[in-house]
C-alpha cells in the first residue's frame, strides 16, 4: 500500500485535478497560516501566562498577608504626602475611605488607624482639601 492517502502508491495523487492556481491558493493560505495564524497563537499564548502569573501574585500576596500600601499624594507634587501599611483589601479599602473623608472634610491626615501602620510622610496637617 506504500503508505498514500488512497493507497495507489503514489503521494502525489492528492493533487491530481488540482490547477496552477489552485496550488499558488493553497500556498497563499499556507504561509498566510505559518505567518499569522502561529504567531498569534503564540501571541495569546504569552497572555495566558502572564494573567496566570498575575494571578497567582495576587493569591500569594492575600494567602501569606504582606501589607499593602496605601499612599495619599497631593496634586502636582512628586513626593507622596502620607503613607499607611495595612494588611488586607477589606481593611485598605477602609483606610483608604477614611483617608478621602479626613481630606475631604479638611481635617489631619489619620495616623493611628485600627490595622494600619503609619509610615509617615510630610506633617499630616499640611494636606489640603480636596477640590482646593
Amino acid at each position: 500500500m506504500g503508505g498514500t492517502l488512497d493507497g495507489s502508491g503514489d503521494l502525489l495523487n492528492i493533487f491530481d485535478g488540482v490547477d496552477f492556481e489552485g496550488g499558488l491558493i493553497l500556498l497563499a493560505i499556507a504561509i498566510a497560516c505559518v505567518l499569522i495564524l502561529i504567531p498569534l497563537l503564540l501571541f495569546g499564548f504569552e497572555l495566558i501566562i502572564v494573567g496566570c502569573l498575575l494571578g497567582i501574585g495576587l493569591v500569594g500576596r492575600s494567602v501569606f498577608g504582606k501589607p499593602w500600601t496605601v499612599t495619599a499624594v497631593r496634586s502636582g507634587a512628586s513626593a507622596p504626602a502620607a503613607e499607611w501599611r495595612v494588611r488586607g483589601w477589606g481593611p485598605s479599602r477602609s483606610l483608604i475611605h477614611h483617608v478621602c473623608v479626613e481630606v475631604e472634610a479638611g481635617r489631619r491626615l489619620p495616623t493611628d488607624v485600627p490595622g494600619a501602620a503609619y509610615l509617615g510622610g510630610d506633617e499630616p496637617a499640611s494636606m489640603p482639601s480636596v477640590g482646593a
